[in-house]
């Protein structure tokens, strides 16, 4: 499975920039929406026709100014340096993902940060004597499947959610998103002689008309 962070697509739900590839799918890190990647089909081709006119209307004013300066009198020719953009497109401005590079820059620090207490938690889920790292790397995500012309998902070769709470517990909590699903929230603190103040929390999104797990992260 790719992990990739999309940050030129937006959540329509949260309006969040991180979005997980899944197959054929989108699924959003934030509110866990799920969407067919044909979804922001029209979105990534405007912004790919918006780069073709931006390139088209450099090369135009390329070719207008090497003919200018070979049709214009020597005299009269003053040679400037044409600065072009680094990039011909980014997510940086008005309309786009982030208002500014500021803003961007934040988001990232933000999601790496996530990426580290999210490895400290899965290392350390021992700690909770409910669960361990096998358990959690040994759950089966449900496989995402959309009909044709249905904007509903349809899950199959999932785990269980009522076999998991079996192993390590009710949830402290339990939030309800849309499409049919909920999110199971586990959490644990405490100290031990190595590590004090410790605190883990597991998330554990599932559907309910299947009872299919769709989702899992941990936190640390």
């Amino acid at each position: 499975m790719e992990n990739r962070k999309y940050i030129e697509i937006i959540c329509k739900n949260c309006g969040g920039h991180d979005l997980k590839e899944t197959g054929d799918n989108f699924i959003c890190q934030n509110c866990h929406s799920m969407y067919k990647k044909t979804v922001f089909k029209k979105r990534l081709i405007y912004r790919q026709s918006k780069l073709f006119w931006i390139s088209v209307t450099v090369i135009v004013l390329i070719t207008f100014l090497v003919i200018s300066f070979f049709i214009a009198p020597q005299s009269t020719i003053t040679k400037k340096k044409i600065e072009h953009p680094e990039s011909w497109y980014n997510d940086v401005g008005s309309e786009k993902a982030y208002k500014n590079e500021k803003e961007k820059e934040k988001s990232d620090r933000i999601f790496s940060e996530i990426k580290d207490q999210a490895k400290w938690g899965l290392e350390h889920l021992d700690l909770t004597e409910s669960w361990t790292t096998e358990y959690f790397n040994s759950i089966m995500v449900a496989q995402i499947h959309f009909k044709d012309g249905s904007i509903t998902p349809t899950y199959s070769d999932g785990t269980l959610y009522s076999d998991l709470i079996k192993k390590v517990g009710t949830p402290d909590k339990i939030k309800t998103y849309g499409q049919g699903r909920k999110e199971a929230i586990f959490h644990y603190h405490g100290e031990s002689n190595s590590i004090s103040n410790w605190s883990i929390s597991v998330f554990i999104t599932y559907d309910t008309k299947t009872g299919m797990i769709t989702d899992k992260r941990v936190m640390g």
